[in-house]
């Protein structure tokens, strides 16, 4: 009979240890992959500072000379969700392979990762597009300006879904169309700029 009491209290005390952590581990994750508060406000204001970089370039004529100001102000955005982590921050060494823990699925230890490689391709094609606008870089191509504003929205949205990051209200900028020229007989504005033709 002592030794029925003795184990039935030790039976419960190895089913709660084998039972709490399995449960806790969720939350733990939960807790990872959850983004701050302040993420959606810095969403948010990225998406807008984005528009203000895509407006000039959509206008007739386009003016790739407001783009820069934008751009930076974007990279700025950047670094603030690093800090906030909102946004991964390149490892100082060589990260160490993800363990999966009983009962839990492997591809949910694959998002830091992928989180990190959207974030950089991010950071990179802003920058690259930033130095075809800023000051001294030159008379930019207006239609491969656009192509790379597609790409930077692709972006993204590609790190908005890797970081599992809240969208903007309303949604992230559509990508831009060249500007359509005035009708026949009429004058086209800033005639040689790169990417629109020459008037006659």
């Amino acid at each position: 009979m002592k030794k029925i009491v003795t184990v039935i209290p030790l039976l419960a005390v190895l089913v709660a240890a084998s039972v709490i952590p399995a449960a806790a581990a969720p939350s733990r994750l939960q807790a990872q992959a959850d983004p701050p508060a302040a993420c959606l406000d810095l969403v948010t204001k990225l998406s807008d500072t984005v528009k203000k970089a895509i407006a000039p370039l959509a206008a007739l004529p386009p003016d790739p000379t407001k783009v820069a100001a934008p751009l930076g102000d974007s990279v700025g955005i950047l670094t603030q969700m690093q800090t906030s982590k909102c946004l991964p921050t390149p490892p100082v060494s060589v990260p160490t392979p993800p363990v999966a823990l009983p009962g839990m699925p492997t591809k949910d230890f694959q998002g830091p990762e992928q989180c990190l490689s959207a974030a950089m391709n991010l950071f990179s094609i802003v920058f690259g597009l930033l130095s075809k606008v800023v000051p001294g870089a030159g008379i930019p191509d207006i239609a491969k300006l656009l192509a790379e504003v597609t790409a930077l929205l692709k972006a993204l949205t590609d790190t908005l879904a890797a970081c599992d990051l809240p969208a903007p209200p309303g949604g992230l900028p559509s990508a831009p169309s060249l500007p359509s020229l005035p009708a026949p007989g009429l004058p086209i504005p800033a005639p040689g700029l790169p990417g629109l033709p020459a008037a006659a």
